[in-house]
């Protein structure tokens, strides 16, 4: 509508959203379809992850690499895996181009990593909170990238929080899911799921990143404007 409006006007215009026309209009998530085959020991140790992460820029590469950066880097989960091997790729379409938006790529592919999660919990007959407890990145763990995760990984705590809350309990064969009171209406049924994931701050992965902010404080006796530089 701004492109059109300029052109039928010849002249320049601006567009000011509030924040629900922002929310509304802005650009979405990135369309993302991933191939992924996971590995993993009789025991639930997993060994290995390939993947193949496949974004829909949309017609303009927006922020797409640094998308597809982050789902390169979440695409395994908060998991410790030796071996692993990702391709990602952003392509050009003729749909509207796509952005960020609540988790820059993570989303996507940390879907596709508890889905895998949850198959191997099935095939190997393993409790889903078990698995993930054993494999879950701790403190000083390597993330997929090769560089270390950032002091204070909790990921086994949340874990184990969370699953005592949502009716997992701690026996001594491992963690076991108990069965949730149900409804006393039979058309209802109660079930239970456990699912983790990560977010790096920044787009370091694990190298230093710098940034500066300025304030400029407009007034005489009484401040009256404050302007913010950052970067």
């Amino acid at each position: 509508i701004l492109a059109l409006a300029t052109w039928k006007l010849e002249r320049p215009i601006k567009v000011q959203w509030n924040r629900e026309e922002s929310i509304l209009y802005h650009h979405k998530r990135h369309p993302i379809k991933i191939r992924t085959k996971w590995g993993a020991t009789h025991d639930g140790v997993i060994t290995a992850v390939s993947a193949e992460v496949v974004g829909d820029a949309g017609a303009y590469n927006y922020t797409s690499n640094k998308v597809l950066g982050n789902a390169n880097l979440t695409v395994t989960g908060p998991y410790v895996i030796d071996n692993i091997y990702i391709d990602t790729y952003t392509v050009y379409t003729n749909n509207i181009p796509s952005g960020a938006f609540r988790g820059f790529g993570a989303p996507q592919a940390l879907f596709a990593a508890e889905g895998q999660m949850n198959k191997l919990a099935h095939a190997l007959n393993m409790d889903p909170l078990e698995i993930r407890l054993k494999n879950s990145i701790k403190e000083g763990s390597i993330a997929s990238v090769g560089t270390p995760f950032p002091p204070g990984v909790s990921m086994p705590e949340v874990f184990e929080a969370c699953g005592r809350e949502s009716w997992w309990e701690q026996t001594d064969n491992g963690w076991k899911l108990q069965s949730p009171e149900q409804s006393a209406d039979t058309t209802k049924r109660r079930g239970r799921g456990i699912a983790g994931g990560f977010k790096n701050v920044g787009f370091s992965f694990g190298f230093p990143e710098h940034c500066w902010a300025g304030i400029e404080l407009h007034g005489k006796t009484d401040i009256e404007k404050v302007v913010l530089f950052h970067a």
